[in-house]
């Protein structure tokens, strides 16, 4: 569903951690979330829950069909000897018909035969209760399998549910914004707090309306160019990132170690990997003290292996 570009976009990209991650729904803690967003991490997380046991589920029967061969391997054994077991009492007691008078050969002949009656009596008790058991087993399988496929069903629902319910809350959400007796800075706070909500049309369409009014070019710039990131449109992203550098010129910028990192990675995911290089470098160099640093690391050392 088309409707479900920026989620399922954004959930897509593996980009390390920015400074922006209230409303976060990937995070293990997400923190500022919306009524809206709350409902699609609960939602989430029931998914998530119902894929553990239906995990689970599945390992149990698994097992148990494996119990269910040892079972049934054991039953045929079982009938094997006795059936080995029948022959020798019966070639037994056609000997005793053929012997007039009893001798100490004939009275031990017959302590063994009765032996063996009595070890195919106890193992015929003793099959009975393996059959008891696989019959018993049979129906456990069966009855974990029908739930297994129901807790399926279920989550094939959930999730149908969810994808209808985001469609519902999108198709609620309006662009119209109110521009009127509001000052720039007041605008370019609004829409960074649509940003942060992830409400990308509402926020993009104030950043382009101060862009035209040549407000704080160079953080416009680099957050309409945020916005390209985030759904993946990378190349239009990059274009927003150089014009936001160029504007910088060396000044100290809050959102720099942002922009070069999602500048280095805009360039690595379109194959440019000499520009993502430089990108990462001047990162690392510039700006020792980020966060960002470490993961602009392990880009390079990436970069370097698959030369």
């Amino acid at each position: 569903m088309k409707k479900l570009y920026f989620l399922l976009v954004a959930v897509a990209l593996q980009a390390a951690p920015s400074a922006f991650e209230a409303g976060d729904l990937d995070s293990s803690n997400p923190y500022g979330l919306t009524k809206d967003e709350q409902y699609i991490y609960k939602n989430k997380q029931e998914i998530k829950n119902l894929k553990i046991i239906v995990s689970k589920q599945n390992k149990i029967i698994k097992e148990q069909s494996k119990e269910l061969q040892n079972l049934k391997l054991q039953i045929l054994n079982m009938n094997m000897t006795l059936d080995n077991m029948s022959q020798k009492l019966n070639g037994m007691e056609s000997l005793f018909s053929n012997v007039d008078t009893l001798n100490l050969d004939v009275i031990n002949l017959k302590t063994e035969a009765n032996t063996t009656k009595m070890m195919i009596n106890s193992m015929a008790d003793n099959l009975d209760i393996l059959q008891n058991q696989l019959d018993n087993l049979k129906d456990i399988v069966k009855n974990n399998k029908k739930l297994t496929d129901e807790n399926i069903q279920t989550l094939i629902g959930l999730i149908q549910n969810l994808a209808h319910n985001l469609d519902k809350i999108q198709s609620k959400q309006t662009t119209k914004i109110s521009f009127k007796n509001k000052t720039k800075q007041q605008l370019l706070d609004e829409s960074i707090t649509y940003f942060k909500k992830k409400d990308f049309k509402k926020s993009e369409k104030i950043f382009l309306y101060l862009l035209k009014k040549g407000y704080k070019l160079d953080e416009i710039n680099f957050y309409l160019g945020e916005i390209r990131y985030k759904i993946g449109d990378f190349k239009n992203a990059l274009a927003y990132y150089k014009k936001s550098i160029k504007l910088i010129k060396g000044k100290k910028r809050y959102f720099i170690d942002d922009l070069l990192y999602h500048t280095g990675y805009s360039f690595q995911k379109l194959g440019q990997n000499e520009a993502a290089k430089k990108s990462y470098l001047k990162l690392v160099k510039d700006y020792p003290k980020s966060s960002l640093v470490k993961y602009a690391k392990n880009r390079l050392r990436d970069l370097e292996k698959n030369k």
